[in-house]
């Protein structure tokens, strides 16, 4: 049996003990399993990201007979909903969704109502509070509203009143501890006895920033989490929280499948996993002592650990700055790769072509075999991937992409990836970028030039343009009013199906004087494709966001009048956005106006004729 697992970023505790889990149980059932995944996904940088969703799209998907998805670890600017429109066109195999329901998918996952519905109710009955708070998860997720349910009917039952004041709208992640600290300490009536946390990720980052500011925990408060991630366990206090069994998932999927492929029809779509209630010091049923004595030398190793880590990225830097061609690199990329000493075999794909193979020893094997459409290995590699763990990492620099890594799993080990591995990706890809550029550019100013400009309007290309709005939402530029137009010049393929492409090219010029002339001290615009543009308009206290729209249309309307053959016309949309994150849903609006301002102006516009 073959099954794939798309998962987010592997070095983060859950999704890290998935793919060790899975791996094994996988492996103890002489199945095939194929892991697609990325190391580090930051939370801003869409570029990045768009180069990272290309991992989704290297497997044939007609070639498994099942697929696990990790579907709530991939919402960095919803790349899992681009993998989801993708399974649903193409996977013909069941599709289990691993704790984060999806329309169609087989959907397992634990009672989350029920288990913090009793954590609740252990933090009221056995400690005795009666001030309790809640942080919620992402409310749009929907295990965050049964964890919300959870907390409001356990407070009912157990006749305390639910504050709607003492609930934080929390986002799964480890980066509010600040601001969760703040909305708690300045609470009306102050700090609540107790505060219930719908993941460890949340909680343990209330725990240190409570610590910073000289509130204890459980003395001061008591915290709790959920999902029993290892960080949790190692913490000064120990944690609190919930356990839910990834191998009870991970096994209660597979079993699904297989029961599947035996015939059975009647497989729940619904697929509940047990989960358990662990009692530590942030609650104060472990002694504070006893869990700092326990951690001493796990907190020993982690700073060996680190320090080793550290190194090892300042040797990577030294090692790819000194690379002058593509196959130091790819030998580098290789030694690094093995010297985790976690793989049996590791692969590199550049280009679609396989370039490399590490094995065993530290020699590294050069290739220059073709792979083909629907392909992860050429043919004569094929089978080296059976009977075994394959993770599959993108090699990218933003959103271009050069390639994959594979790396074939040693089952005896654990630990498989880390912030090394991370940074040796991040770092194949700038260095194969920096080498395309010296290569095919030449001296370094023709480079930065060529790197960020459109040649022919001389606008800012997709990268120019994406470095420029990161300057407009820098660090003092939170509360900063722009707007986003996206602009497409219309019936660019008439003219240059009937008059030529210089005559296209000189429509494309006149468009881009338009807006250059639209635009104002401080505003930019580029190219994005042939008649493709977007513009960053900066708005003042009460000025409207169309009014960048009517300037261009003005312009285009005067610059018209030398166009005699065909009309002249652009179509604009624009959306408002406020901050650096509303990008891409600002990109969305704008593009949805854009397009139906460009069926409006060809329902106008008259038929034209084809030229002889």
């Amino acid at each position: 049996m073959r099954i794939a697992l798309f998962v987010g970023d592997v070095i983060q505790a859950y999704e890290a003990e998935l793919l060790e889990v899975t791996a094994r149980l996988i492996e103890e059932k002489g199945y095939r399993l194929d892991v697609f995944a990325n190391c580090f996904v930051p939370n801003s940088d869409f570029l990045h990201i768009e180069g990272l969703k290309s991992v989704f799209y290297l497997p044939d998907l007609s070639k498994y007979d099942g697929i696990l998805v990790a579907d709530d670890t991939l919402h960095n600017y919803n790349m899992n909903e681009d993998l989801r429109e993708r399974l649903k066109k193409e996977a013909k195999c069941p599709v289990f969704s691993l704790r984060n329901p999806v329309e169609n998918y087989y959907f397992v996952h634990a009672d989350n109502k029920e288990l913090i519905y009793n954590m609740t109710g252990h933090v009221l009955a056995k400690h005795g509070c009666n001030r309790v708070g809640f942080v919620t998860g992402r409310m749009e997720l929907s295990d965050s509203v049964e964890r919300l349910k959870g907390f409001r009917e356990a407070m009912r039952d157990y006749g305390v009143p639910v504050r709607e004041d003492y609930i934080f709208q929390g986002n799964y992640w480890k980066d509010q501890g600040p601001e969760t600290a703040d909305f708690f300490i300045n609470c009306k009536d102050g700090l609540p006895q107790a505060i219930v946390c719908s993941n460890d990720y949340m909680a343990l980052a209330l725990i240190q920033e409570f610590n910073v500011r000289g509130i204890r925990v459980p003395e001061d408060v008591i915290v709790t989490g959920m999902d029993n991630i290892p960080e949790g366990h190692e913490n000064v206090p120990s944690l609190t929280t919930i356990d839910i069994s990834v191998e009870n998932m991970v096994s209660s999927a597979v079993q699904a499948l297989e029961e599947i492929a035996a015939g059975d029809e009647e497989v729940s779509k619904d697929i509940v996993v047990p989960g358990k209630l662990i009692f530590r010091a942030s609650c104060g049923c472990e002694d504070v002592k006893e869990s700092v004595f326990r951690n001493y030398n796990t907190m020993r190793e982690a700073l060996g650990s680190d320090s080793d880590r550290a190194k090892d990225c300042i040797y990577m830097s030294i090692d790819f700055g000194g690379v002058i061609n593509e196959k130091d690199c790819i030998r580098w990329s290789m030694q690094y790769f093995k010297r985790a000493q976690k793989f049996l075999k590791s692969y590199m794909v550049l280009n679609k072509k396989l370039v490399a193979r590490s094995q065993f020893d530290w020699n590294c094997d050069f290739f220059d075999e073709p792979v083909k459409d629907g392909e992860l290995l050429p043919k004569i590699f094929e089978q080296e991937l059976e009977g075994g763990t394959n993770v599959f990492f993108p090699i990218n620099c933003k959103d271009e992409v050069y390639g994959y890594l594979v790396a074939r799993l040693d089952p005896a080990k654990k630990g498989y990836f880390n912030e090394v591995i991370a940074q040796l990706l991040i770092t194949i890809g700038a260095t194969l970028k920096r080498l395309e550029m010296m290569h095919s550019l030449g001296e370094a100013k023709r480079i930065s030039y060529l790197y960020l400009q459109d040649p022919m309007t001389q606008l800012y290309n997709r990268r120019g343009f994406e470095r420029k709005v990161r300057e407009v939402y820098g660090p003092n530029a939170e509360n900063t009013r722009a707007a986003i137009a996206s602009i497409d010049l219309d019936g660019l393929k008439y003219v240059n199906d009937n008059f030529g492409h210089i005559e296209g090219d000189r429509l494309i010029m006149t468009v881009s004087d338009c807006i250059e002339d639209a635009l104002r001290e401080g505003e930019f615009a580029a190219r994005f494709g042939g008649d493709e543009f977007a513009a960053v308009i900066l708005l003042g206290e009460n000025e409207d966001k169309n009014d960048f729209k009517e300037r261009l249309h003005e312009k285009i309307r005067e610059a018209s009048e030398s166009f005699n053959n065909y009309p002249l016309s652009v179509s604009v949309g624009m959306a408002e956005i406020n901050s650096y994150s509303d990008i891409i849903e600002g990109f969305k609006e704008a593009d949805r106006e854009m397009y139906a301002e460009k069926k409006q102006h060809h329902k106008d516009m008259p038929e034209l004729p084809a030229r002889d």
